[in-house]
């Protein structure tokens, strides 16, 4: 097996629980006419669409369908990698990714053989339904991230990665639409579940078919996918089914990309008030001088957006919207979205170590959350997060090792916990580690018995909430001229000669880090405030769940 070096490494014989659970066989996917979720067979999961959700890239949206999750992101156009790339018309590359708590079973982080297939059928897909001939030496770079598995992946993908590419501005010929069915019986099941795709797979008599079209541009077929013997009439009656609910996607696509251009149009209002400035001539000033642009309001102790210098962004928190993983939570400070995901595996202790379990924490920073990130490795801010949270546990383990032991010199949990950004706008540490600790409190773990006589293992359906010791919290400032700013967003972090990222286990316990020169009445003032913040996200921690 490839060892990944440039992430926390987890033990080597780590298994999923769901090995050690009671095989129960799925006898029928339809009952009194209904299946399993509640649907009619012809009926489409639901659809929800957001777009522009990520400020710092080209264009970006987010889609659920059903219970399927996925976030696409659009950047460029860019300049090719190589010159030998360049050509009159422009290149599109396609990343495809499933977040490590996707699925049922833990996703590795390195780029599957399936992943890199899945990526260049999407790339294949969408080349004929851009006009790249008006991208001469450039490319585009389209990033998919699948955040929970339920189902009509590749489908929903190409769905989502068209309305992304319209909310960055790409011409096209039409809307890529993608959908997908399975035959059961003499029954078609019409935008099936991941339990009725792997359903069908293990059946020989059972079909799947997917495909991906351009509705409005003469029903173009862009993509297509099956598996089973499909007789031409089948396939016939196959391609009329997914044309008619390709064309109801599109229906519901189109009503959210136009709600969005509405709501654009309503805050799109670029008359100044007395004495101000238009929005144009700000943006300007800021993009052109970002360092006088910033001066001007820190003369007057505030910063752009009207904020104090030691206000912190307003903080929302969900727990538990991802249904594969064993505890969620998604953080969103101003534009910074971080999404903490945990997944946990029986493994043996060490010799050394036989009463204590693992935790293997790793930030996730790719081409979805900002535009300063390329597809590849995890970059080495990435690295450096990781390695933050994982010392942090070491030396204040909010979660007890010895809690984590199931039975000593034999079994243990090893806690994976994987944290994504979704949106970069600063100070993505602070919201790892408040999204790492409402994850963790939202923890649930199967109840576990083994037997000592046999040594057999047996995991049953019992669900047990994970215990925190204590809260951990992190408050993060940048020192801009002689003043000290708390939470920055990603344009005063890039301003910032020195920084100070305060680690509080509780008012008493505090732990300092910094770089770039800081003054001894700069760091106080940080830690006073640090305080203050600590008391107020444990008690909104301790509102959740």
């Amino acid at each position: 097996m490839v060892r990944d070096n440039r992430r926390i490494a987890a033990p080597e014989n780590c298994l999923s629980s769901n090995n050690f659970k009671a095989k129960s066989q799925l006898e029928s996917l339809i009952q009194n006419d209904a299946r399993n979720d509640g649907r009619a067979p012809s009926e489409l999961k639901s659809i929800s669409l957001q777009v522009g959700i990520v400020p710092s890239v080209t264009g970006s949206a987010y889609l659920e369908s059903g219970k399927t999750k996925i976030i696409c992101s659009v950047n460029g156009p860019r300049d090719v990698l190589t010159k030998s790339d360049s050509s009159v018309k422009g290149q599109l590359y396609c990343e495809f990714k499933y977040a490590m708590f996707s699925g049922k079973e833990r996703q590795p982080y390195l780029p599957t053989d399936e992943e890199t297939s899945i990526s260049r059928s999407i790339q294949d897909a969408l080349e004929p339904v851009i006009l790249l001939h008006k991208f001469p030496k450039s490319r585009l770079d389209i990033a998919i991230l699948v955040l929970e598995n339920d189902g009509g992946v590749v489908s929903a993908a190409i769905t989502c990665a068209g309305a992304a590419l319209s909310n960055a501005g790409v011409e096209m010929y039409d809307l890529p639409i993608g959908c997908s069915l399975v035959h059961y019986d003499s029954t078609v099941l019409v935008d099936p579940t991941a339990e009725e795709e792997l359903y069908c797979k293990s059946k020989e008599e059972c079909k799947y078919m997917a495909i991906a079209m351009m509705v409005e541009y003469k029903n173009q077929v862009i993509y297509m996918d099956s598996f089973g013997y499909i007789n031409p009439v089948v396939l016939s009656e196959s391609l009329k089914i997914l044309q008619s609910s390709c064309h109801q996607i599109l229906t519901d696509i189109r009503l959210c990309l136009m709600q969005h251009v509405e709501d654009m149009r309503d805050h799109q209002d670029d008359i100044p008030t007395d004495g101000a400035i238009s929005k144009k001539a700000e943006a300007q000033l800021k993009l052109l001088q970002p360092q006088k642009y910033i001066n001007t309001f820190l003369e007057h102790d505030l910063r752009p957006g009207g904020r104090l210098l030691t206000n912190f962004r307003s903080v929302l928190i969900n727990t538990g919207s991802i249904g594969t993983a064993c505890g969620s939570a998604l953080v969103k400070i101003g534009d910074t979205s971080v999404l903490c995901g945990i997944k946990a595996e029986l493994t043996n202790p060490l010799s050394n170590k036989p009463d204590e379990g693992f935790f293997v924490p790793n930030v996730t920073l790719t081409s979805v959350c900002s535009n300063r990130y390329v597809p590849g490795p995890p970059t080495e801010q990435a690295q450096v997060y990781s390695q933050i949270i994982m010392d942090l546990w070491k030396n204040s383990p909010f979660v007890d090792p010895t809690d984590l032991c199931i039975t000593p010199n034999k079994l243990s949990w090893c806690l994976f916990a994987e944290m994504v950004c979704l949106s970069f706008d600063g100070n993505v540490l602070d919201a790892c580690i408040l999204a790492l600790m409402a994850a963790l409190r939202n923890t649930k773990l199967p109840e576990v018995v083994v037997n000592e006589e046999t040594n057999s293992i047996e995991v049953t359906d019992k669900l047990i909430d994970l215990k925190v010791s204590y809260f951990v919290f992190s408050a993060t400032y940048a020192v801009l001229e002689k003043s000290c700013v708390a939470d920055p967003s990603a344009e005063e972090e890039s301003l910032a000669k020195s920084g100070i990222t305060v680690f509080l286990k509780d008012k008493h316990e505090i732990n300092v880090h910094s770089f770039g020169p800081v003054k001894e009445d700069q760091l106080f003032h940080c830690i006073d405030c640090s305080k203050e913040r600590y008391s107020e996200m444990k008690a909104l921690l301790e509102t959740l769940n």
